[in-house]
């Protein structure tokens, strides 16, 4: 039986699937990812696709049924999840912090018994 001998490409590998993605499909997906309704079209005519017409639609039709668009959509919204998630953790932190330390007195520096301007506390 004769053996087979499949030739491979020699061609680079890329760490991520979507190091391929065009300039304009990247800023599409950030645009989408950074916006705060999600809103498709929008996020396609601000990374240039279409203007006023329905070419804006089209694209995004077409950029949803990508799977490197998707993958490098799903790796964004990940990231951006981490951040947060980050983000709302040390606000905790902070806060647990602030809470279990002595609660202090207030004091007033600029307060003097003689000045009209000034109540007292």
């Amino acid at each position: 039986m004769p053996t087979v001998v499949i030739k491979r490409r020699k061609t680079k590998p890329s760490k991520y699937a979507w190091d391929k993605l065009t300039e304009k499909q990247r800023a599409f997906c950030e645009e989408l990812v950074g916006d705060v309704g999600f809103d498709l079209t929008a996020a396609a005519r601000r990374a240039g696709y279409g203007g006023t017409g329905k070419n804006a639609p089209q694209a995004v039709t077409k950029l949803l049924n990508n799977k490197t668009v998707m993958a490098y959509l799903g790796w964004l919204i990940e990231q951006r999840r981490k951040r947060r998630e980050l983000e709302a953790d040390e606000v905790l932190d902070h806060l647990r912090n602030t809470l279990s330390s002595k609660p202090r007195r207030a004091t007033c520096s600029t307060y003097s018994p003689t000045s009209p301007t000034h109540s007292p506390p």
